[in-house]
């Protein structure tokens, strides 16, 4: 009897054990410094701050927070010419660094008052790829995008996540490790993206971006919608994901 209690406390301590590790581990991920480059930087973002305060005119204002799925190609300026496309005019401005989690990004004082001190049209919120492969780093996903929604009172808020890797990349074999799963196919890592961002968008009254869609209009038209690393969008793939953030956007905007 005494042998079975020892075996059941030295079992439960490894387990609250593993747990704690597992905490630590996935705080440090999410809480370490975030990196600025190339659109994150104190003068970045002063910058923007500043042109906004000298702005006239009655364009919409669209403020786009993310990471290298902005970054790359520069998605809000395609998405300002797919508005051109469609007869409408927009100003669009970025927040993004490469790598990073909105969780990082929202730490940033600069990027703080920008969202609360402008007067945004509409807040584009792009999430880090892998946020739904974690119940921790949705968890702590979801109040940050409350969070950065509340800053930007008045705006149209758009959520927006990240498309799922290639077919044939190697995240399905499980690299990720052990703080991550390891989704079955890119169908799998998409239904995971409904479960959390889709709920969450609907109980906050959000708009999400459909980025899958973006994904089957390149696909359709016989090309390849991903880069070489075959998880960035390659500039056809950059293309449509602006097309289909303006096709989100801009019943948005009609409605101000």
């Amino acid at each position: 009897m005494r042998v079975t209690w020892r075996r059941t406390s030295i079992l439960a301590f490894a387990l609250v054990g593993c747990a704690a590790l597992f905490l630590l581990a996935t705080v440090f991920r999410l809480y370490q410094p975030a990196n600025t480059f190339p659109y994150l930087t104190k003068e970045h973002l002063e910058t923007v701050q500043l042109s906004h305060a000298r702005a006239g005119g009655d364009l919409p204002q669209v403020l786009f927070i993310g990471n290298s799925a902005l970054v790359r190609h520069d998605v809000p300026s395609l998405v300002v010419q797919a508005a051109e496309r469609s007869g409408r005019s927009i100003s669009a401005s970025i927040a993004a660094a490469n790598g990073v989690r909105l969780v990082q990004v929202a730490r940033i004082p600069g990027l703080k008052q920008l969202l609360s001190d402008v007067e945004w049209d509409a807040v584009v919120l792009q999430e880090f790829s892998r946020t739904a492969l974690s119940p921790m780093d949705a968890w702590v996903s979801r109040r940050t995008i409350r969070n950065l929604a509340a800053l930007a009172d008045g705006a149209e808020i758009i959520v927006m996540p990240h498309w799922p890797s290639a077919a044939n990349h190697p995240v399905y074999e499980g690299e990720l490790g052990w703080l991550e799963a390891t989704p079955a196919s890119p169908e799998d890592w998409l239904a995971r993206n409904r479960r959390l961002f889709g709920v969450l968008s609907e109980d906050m009254g959000a708009a999400l971006v459909p980025t899958e869609d973006a994904i089957k209009s390149v696909s359709q038209n016989g090309s390849s919608f991903y880069a070489d690393d075959l998880h960035h969008a390659n500039a056809d793939g950059a293309k449509a994901v602006a097309d289909v953030i303006w096709f989100t956007l801009a019943p948005l905007l009609d409605q101000r």
